[in-house]
């Protein structure tokens, strides 16, 4: 394959070298892509902080100096079948019952991610700062910030990225998740924008003026 002169976005050229080649230094990148040392940096800086890349170990150089960092394909990136097998079913699920049928089983769905969690506080800032630190660990690059009428929460990776184009409704699944974790009325008000670090970012806000369902 020739990697060099692809028609492919940079950082896509990245990933499909690692596919063939498993590890690269940034140097190797630079050279057998055609880029510049300062260009693979960013392009790897972005695809580590999505999470398409990890550092996979060293390698020792003929180069005087500390061993150069080897990257690799972090596991959701990993070739398999899941997404394919993920895609289908939704597919399945969604041709073959009515919409409110469907979105009742993403509901319930979402409950079941949250299911061991029992918090008993009413505090609606001390929530926030539970559930940001939960959907981390569902692999989300959630935050919050404060604003005048209502909190925005930010995920900057969403960990269904690879279907959301073909499934949407997959935002209507983060959305419940919130509002369970919150115990309030969550909507989406923007998707895939671009963060001031160059990132895709979605933003939900809880709407107060919603009743919450019982």
């Amino acid at each position: 394959m020739d990697y060099t002169y692809s028609m492919k976005p940079a950082r896509q050229r990245i990933i499909d070298y690692l596919v063939d080649h498993k590890v690269a230094t940034a140097s190797e990148l630079s050279h057998i892509l055609n880029l510049t040392s300062a260009d693979v940096r960013h392009h790897i800086s972005v695809l580590i902080k999505q999470g398409s890349i990890t550092t996979s170990g060293y390698k020792h150089t003929k180069q005087k100096g500390r061993p150069a960092r080897l990257y690799a394909l972090s596991a959701p990136m990993a070739r398999d079948n899941l997404n394919l097998f993920i895609h289908y079913l939704l597919s399945h699920l969604s041709a073959n019952l009515s919409t409110d049928s469907y979105q009742q089983i993403l509901k319930d769905t979402a409950t079941l991610f949250v299911s061991d969690l029992h918090w008993e506080t009413e505090n609606l800032t001390r929530r926030l700062y539970q559930a940001i630190a939960y959907l981390r660990n569902l692999n989300y690059d959630s935050s919050w910030e404060a604003r005048a009428r209502s909190p925005h929460l930010i995920f900057g990776h969403c960990p269904f990225a690879k279907i959301v184009d073909q499934h949407p409704e997959m935002c209507v699944f983060d959305a419940y998740l919130l509002q369970i974790l919150l115990g309030k009325p969550v909507q989406q008000i923007e998707k895939l924008t671009i963060s001031s670090l160059g990132l895709p970012q979605c933003k939900f806000s809880i709407a107060d003026n919603i009743p919450p369902e019982p």
